[in-house]
């Protein structure tokens, strides 16, 4: 039997999929723990590192979902490498955005925002080895009709 994936899922998947679109990306992936190889880098890894959870009978419309979006490049990466592939990864989102069926082309997700409007880079001595970028995306999982 096959589970129906949750709206949740279908975020991710759908964020995934963008990244893998991006034609400097070589590996796009969902919540991977394992290193990356040189051969698969530059590499994206959705993450979703905190779900809030509603007490039993709280009956909530619109919820929100938290997402890290985790760049990896190669070792002793120029920072500029890493900055193009920043822009190049909100450039896509923000098309995402504008998508007639939905941002994420999913008729569910409301928004997509950046709450920090920052993005954290993790230096390696003098080199940027991957940036971060957290994004926070409200989806809508019932409608009200009279």
């Amino acid at each position: 039997m096959e589970l129906t994936p949750t709206v949740e899922q279908a975020i991710v998947d759908a964020l995934v999929d963008l990244l893998q679109d991006l034609p400097e990306i070589v590996t796009a992936c969902d919540g991977r723990v394992t290193p990356f190889s040189e051969q698969e880098l530059p590499a994206a890894n959705v993450f979703t590192p905190k779900v809030d959870a509603n007490e039993a009978g709280t009956l909530q419309i619109d919820h929100d979902l938290a997402v890290s979006i985790v760049l990896y490049v190669a070792e002793r990466t120029a920072q500029k490498v890493i900055r193009s592939l920043v822009s190049k990864v909100y450039a896509a989102i923000g098309q995402a955005e504008r998508d007639s069926a939905g941002p994420l082309g999913l008729p569910q997700v409301i928004s997509i925002n950046d709450p920090s409007k920052a993005v954290k880079c993790i230096q390696q001595g003098d080199f940027i080895g991957s940036a971060q970028i957290a994004l926070n995306i409200t989806y809508r999982t019932a409608r009200w009709a009279m």
